[in-house]
């Protein structure tokens, strides 16, 4: 097994000592080297593949070297990808990542104050709901570390990174109406959020642009769990909509979706087709397999952290690349009457 590089295997290629090295990979202001020390110490770091040991670095530095990610619902699938994406671009830069559920924090914010109050974190990274607890906890933290929220909108102290959520609403849609669907529900998140807002926004102008109808009665609302989406698409049911189709704004809620039409006798797709935004591990193992939109979740986490590390504070940052892309599965097929 190949040995990890030290400190001291830099300093030995470059030809200086290990404090040298150690104080210029450290920042350190009072080093006084010449400009070709310094590029061969950059260059054997660079030969060797080191990356400075974060538990170790924090002990010297005045910082903490972790970025804190705090959010609603973190044991969700959905949250792999976002984590993923903030741990490879956290890594990158020597950095650790802190992760915690958002309404723990929100029930004692004074415990991450304390952390931010202590120098332990770099930068917050926040995906919230729109509550008033999510709005506090912002209002705690801007001037105190860079923050960045995801999938809201931009305000003054810090920035936002959000997904093409209008982009992923009208694919789902298209697709559907491509296999002519006429009647399509759509089933989004939580009232108040952005992406909510973007996804149902996706859907009803794709059904204006084919010339369909998207009434009030057909859209839903929901959280983003299993148990949400049966109750959202049960009350479709109770109002009197049938839809032959309908677009879910999360993969998770989605497998709820699919149990209450089975429960009410629907057979997917004969009778239901089924698209979710999102795409998960365990979309290739329902039966039928979910239709979904895959997004950019990782490319989303690591813009979030290369803006918190890198101090920017302001603006909006969309992330179209990778694209949304649609991958057909089990779940969606021909309406009936075609």
């Amino acid at each position: 097994m190949q040995r990890t590089p030290t400190l001291r295997d830099v300093a030995t290629l470059a030809g200086v000592a290990p404090s040298v090295v150690s104080r210029l990979l450290n920042g350190d202001p009072t080093l006084k080297i010449r400009d070709e020390t310094r590029s061969r110490i950059l260059s054997a770091r660079e030969d060797l593949g080191y990356t400075p040991n974060a538990a170790a670095q924090s002990l010297r530095s005045p910082r903490g070297h972790a970025v804190a990610v705090i959010a609603h619902g973190i044991v969700s699938p959905v949250y792999a990808g976002i984590i993923r994406g903030c741990q490879i671009a956290a890594s990158r830069r020597g950095h650790g990542l802190f992760v915690g559920e958002a309404e723990e924090i929100n029930a004692a914010p004074e415990r991450l104050l304390g952390l931010l109050r202590g120098d332990l974190i770099d930068g917050l990274i926040l995906q919230g709901l729109g509550t008033k607890a999510d709005q506090s906890l912002r209002e705690s933290v801007v001037g105190k570390t860079p923050l960045v929220v995801l999938q809201d909108e931009p305000a003054e102290g810090y920035a936002t990174v959000c997904l093409p959520d209008r982009q992923a609403g009208r694919l789902a849609t298209s697709h559907l109406a491509d296999l002519g669907h006429r009647n399509i529900a759509c089933i989004t998140t939580a009232r108040g959020t952005r992406h909510a807002r973007d996804r149902s926004a996706g859907w009803r102008q794709e059904m204006h642009t084919r010339g369909l109808e998207a009434p009030n009665g057909r859209l839903g609302w929901a959280g983003s769990s299993p148990a949400d989406g049966y109750a959202a698409f049960s009350r479709l049911l109770k109002k009197g909509e049938r839809p032959t189709a309908v677009v879910v704004s999360n993969a998770m809620a989605a497998v709820g979706v699919m149990a209450a039409a089975q429960d009410a006798g629907i057979v997917i797709p004969r009778d239901l087709s089924i698209v979710a935004i999102h795409d998960l591990e365990l979309a290739d193992f329902l039966r039928p397999a979910l239709t979904t939109v895959r997004m950019p979740l990782e490319a989303l986490g690591q813009r979030a952290v290369e803006l918190v590390l890198g101090g920017d504070v302001g603006g909006e940052v969309i992330i179209n690349s990778p694209a949304p892309e649609l991958v057909i599965r089990g779940s969606t097929g021909p309406a009936l009457d075609l």
